[in-house]
């Protein structure tokens, strides 16, 4: 399974109109995915079956930049560091994230290619409808319980009681709206945060995949939302290659 891959599997099963808004069933629905993504990839995994990110292996020159509206992570950084260090121990040759660099995509409204360029009139629209889009809701968490592990990379799972769906429906509804054109390759309801990277063969696959297993359901912590950051960046969200093109303080519930 591919990043492409995982990201469809942590695709939004239900139509927008249908929008969830009870936390609990948002906990059962994002369960059931990362249980998927779980069972569809440990013995992948333990047979040493990885996919092995081109870029970072090869050292190759990343031109990909896009632009996106994002959640920076900031309150769980002795927790990561705590997790990462002890995969560390077990194989310190996979890209394990800068906790800087660490995020949830809310949503990609230009995905990160070789052929971006900069254009100031299309990022005052993004920026529009990204301002109008964040009004429907105030401050808000997301619960940070476990990881899990496609072939690709690892994740930690989140869970934000649906918010992140509703806002992402009404950037899609204007957008349409407005003409604009939208990128997006699935329709997510995640609130996953990618920190690992597959880029060398796993030292001791075993041991690797005892140690996803017991930090399966790892309680690490409470992120709590109370703006948004619209940016252009890599694929890896680099602190580096990254340019804030605007700020965002959520409203209040509409």
């Amino acid at each position: 399974m591919d990043a492409l891959q995982v990201k469809r599997m942590l695709a939004r099963r239900f139509a927008p109109g249908n929008l969830r808004n009870q936390f609990k069933e948002n906990i059962l629905s994002s369960a059931l995915i990362y249980d998927q993504i779980y069972s569809e990839n440990m013995e992948k995994i333990r047979l040493g079956e990885i996919k092995k990110d081109e870029f970072i292996v090869n050292n190759r020159v990343d031109r990909r930049l896009g632009i996106s509206l994002v959640l920076s992570i900031s309150s769980i950084r002795k927790e990561y560091d705590d997790l990462v260090k002890i995969f560390r121990a077990i194989d310190p040759n996979q890209y394990y994230y800068p906790f800087e660099d660490l995020h949830v995509t809310v949503f990609d409204f230009i995905q990160a290619n070789e052929r971006y360029e900069r254009n100031k009139d299309l990022e005052d629209v993004i920026k529009d409808v990204s301002y109008k889009a964040i009004q429907l809701v105030g401050p808000f968490s997301i619960i940070l319980k476990g990881i899990v592990f496609s072939n690709a990379a690892g994740l930690i799972k989140g869970y934000d009681g649906d918010i992140l769906i509703k806002i992402r429906g009404k950037i899609r509804e204007l957008m349409n709206k407005m003409n604009l054109k939208n990128n997006e390759r699935y329709i997510s309801e995640s609130s996953h945060v990618t920190f690992c990277r597959f880029t060398d063969d796993i030292s001791n696959s075993i041991k690797y995949v005892e140690l996803i297993e017991n930090y399966r359901e790892l309680e690490i912590g409470t992120e709590n939302i109370v703006g948004m950051t619209l940016v252009e960046h890599d694929w890896y969200n680099r602190e580096s290659k990254k340019r804030i093109i605007e700020n965002y303080k959520l409203g209040k519930y509409g």
